[in-house]
């Protein structure tokens, strides 16, 4: 019975060791330095091992996140008028290929694993600027005067695969933190 049970305890134990080694997510830090697996990319975009090693040299990353922003802007009458403003800033990342020497199908970057996160780029942002005090009002010819600017919210955001003009949202795993 003893044996029995040490046994099935062990077969539970590669299992779960099993499922965890084929999670697909990526890790990434405040600094956008982490790793995606090619698992996370290749269930993303639906590709077998082939057509991922065949793709690989063509995958970039973005970070997006979207926050909100309430402004009040006050006139000759004071109590003033409030807008929501939304900004939403792109962030590209920067990514290596990372290799494994394991036995795996190789591709024309060789036996591809993942990618090496190694730090955020370039950043853009979309949507309405984000006015500081004393601008003009918006919508307003900028007439008036801008008196408060509160950040009321984040929205979306997320770890972005592009691929031939498609985005693909990818699932985190872990937030490192930096020491």
């Amino acid at each position: 019975m003893l044996m029995k049970c040490a046994a099935a305890a062990a077969i539970g134990a590669g299992i779960l060791l099993a499922a965890a080694g084929s999670a697909s997510a990526y890790t990434m830090d405040s600094a956008g330095v982490g790793w995606v697996g090619k698992g996370e990319v290749q269930s993303a975009y639906g590709w077998n091992n082939k057509t991922m090693q065949d793709n690989v040299g063509g995958v970039t990353f973005v970070y997006d996140s979207t926050s909100t922003y309430e402004v009040v802007c006050e006139f000759d009458t004071p109590g003033g008028n409030h807008h929501v403003i939304t900004n939403t800033k792109r962030s590209s990342v920067k990514a290596t290929v990372g290799t494994d020497a394991r036995n795996n199908s190789s591709g024309k970057q060789g036996p591809m694993t993942g990618w090496y996160l190694t730090g955020f780029g370039a950043v853009t942002s979309t949507g309405g600027a984000v006015p500081a005090v004393g601008d003009g009002c918006p919508g307003n010819s900028g007439l008036g005067a801008i008196t408060s600017v509160t950040q009321t919210g984040t929205g979306t955001g997320g770890l972005y695969a592009l691929w031939s003009g498609q985005s693909r949202l990818l699932t985190l795993t872990v937030e490192t933190a930096t020491i």
